[in-house]
């Protein structure tokens, strides 16, 4: 079975998709792409992803008031990319290079 953007529903905003399930301009490619892979190949590339970040021992250190030594925890990366325009982008960098 494929995954289809119709079948796709959330409650708050998505930067893949319209509140009308469609493909935003931006997320077109991306969204097509992953549209025609299968749920099997779906779950193959999330399995190697959380592989390779398990094999190549990428983490990051949680600590709290009671553990001083803190605990390592796998880092959390999602195989879907996070697409950010232009427009949004030029933003950002405009507020990390401003000289406080």
């Amino acid at each position: 079975m494929k995954f289809s953007w119709n079948n796709y529903s959330t409650t708050t905003f998505d930067e893949y998709v319209t509140p009308q399930s469609r493909l935003r301009v931006h997320s077109k490619k991306i969204g097509t792409f992953l549209e025609s892979l299968s749920s099997k190949e779906l779950n193959e590339i999330n399995t190697a992803t959380k592989s390779v970040i398990q094999s190549m021992g990428i983490s990051f250190r949680v600590f709290s008031d009671d553990d001083h030594e803190g605990q390592d925890r796998a880092w959390p990366l999602d195989f879907i990319p996070r697409i950010i325009r232009l427009r949004e982008w030029s933003e950002v960098e405009r507020g990390l290079k401003t000289k406080s």
